[in-house]
C-alpha cells in the first residue's frame, strides 16, 4: 500500500496493489480516500484504470507535489527500469522511462524533484533528477567521486534524502542504536559526517548492524546542526 496527499483538495488517498499469494507480481490497482476528523473513516475502494500487471516494485515509494513514485524492472526492450507514478488527485497512473543505469538503489526528494540514486555500469554511483515528468526528462546531477563509493560499499551506507540546501543524506546502519549521518555537497563534491560516539567498539571494530527504522530516516535532513559535525 502507498499513502498520497492530495494538497490541492487536501486528501490522503491509499493507493494498494493486489496480487495472487503465489505471485509477487501486481495484477490490479485501487485507491481509497481517507477521511481524517474525530472518527477517521475510509471510502470504498474504487480500481485505477491502466496498469500494467507484468512487474513488482524494487524501490522504496515516496510522494512528492502530490504525485506517488516507485521503481520497476521492466520487461521492455529499451529501458532495463521504470518509474510508476500515481497523481493522488486525478488517480491516473503513468510508466515513465528511469535512467539507463545498472540498479535503481533508491528514489529521494530532492529539492521537490524526484531523485534516482543509481549504480552504474561500471559499478559506480550517480543521482538523476527527473526535470520534466511529462516529457520524461532526466539529468545526471552527480557522478559521486571513487573515494565515497569506496566509503558507501565499506560502511553499508543508506541514502535518507536530500537538504535544502541540495546535500544528500546517507547513515550508516545502525549499531547499538548509534549511527554516522554523511552529507555529500553536490556542488563541491566532498563529503562531510557527523559523527555519532558509541559507534565504535572499545577493540575498535564495528559492531553488527541492524536495520535502519523508518522514523529515522525521515528525520535526518533536519539534524545538520547537531554538535559534532566535522568534515573528511
Amino acid at each position: 500500500m502507498y499513502l498520497g496527499y492530495d494538497q490541492h483538495n487536501d486528501q490522503y488517498k491509499i493507493m494498494r496493489t493486489i496480487r495472487r499469494e503465489t505471485q509477487v507480481r501486481c495484477l490490479e490497482y485501487s485507491v481509497c480516500t481517507l477521511r481524517l476528523g474525530d472518527q477517521s473513516s475510509f471510502s470504498s475502494w474504487r480500481r485505477v484504470e491502466g496498469g500494467k500487471s507484468d512487474y513488482f516494485r524494487d524501490t522504496n515509494a515516496l510522494c512528492i507535489n502530490g504525485v506517488v513514485y516507485y521503481g520497476a524492472p521492466s520487461n521492455s526492450f529499451d529501458m532495463n527500469h521504470m518509474i510508476v507514478s500515481f497523481d493522488v488527485a486525478s488517480e491516473r497512473l503513468l510508466f515513465l522511462e528511469a535512467p539507463k543505469e545498472k540498479m535503481l538503489l533508491r528514489l529521494i526528494n530532492y529539492q521537490g524533484k524526484l531523485g534516482c540514486f543509481c549504480r552504474t555500469n561500471d559499478n559506480s554511483y550517480s543521482l538523476w533528477i527527473l526535470d520534466d515528468a511529462k516529457k520524461q526528462i532526466w539529468f545526471k546531477t552527480c557522478v559521486f567521486s571513487p573515494s565515497f563509493d569506496d566509503l558507501y560499499r565499506k560502511l553499508s551506507l543508506r541514502t535518507c534524502g536530500a537538504t535544502d540546501d541540495g546535500e544528500i543524506v546517507f547513515v550508516s546502519q545502525l549499531v547499538n542504536d548509534v549511527f554516522e549521518i554523511f552529507y555529500y555537497d553536490l556542488k563541491k563534491n566532498n563529503v562531510s559526517k557527523i559523527v555519532r560516539n558509541g559507534d565504535i567498539s572499545e577493540d575498535g571494530d564495528r559492531r553488527p548492524p541492524r536495520s535502519l527504522p523508518m522514523h529515522l530516516i525521515s528525520s535526518l535532513e533536519n539534524i545538520r546542526a547537531t554538535p559534532g559535525y566535522v568534515s573528511l
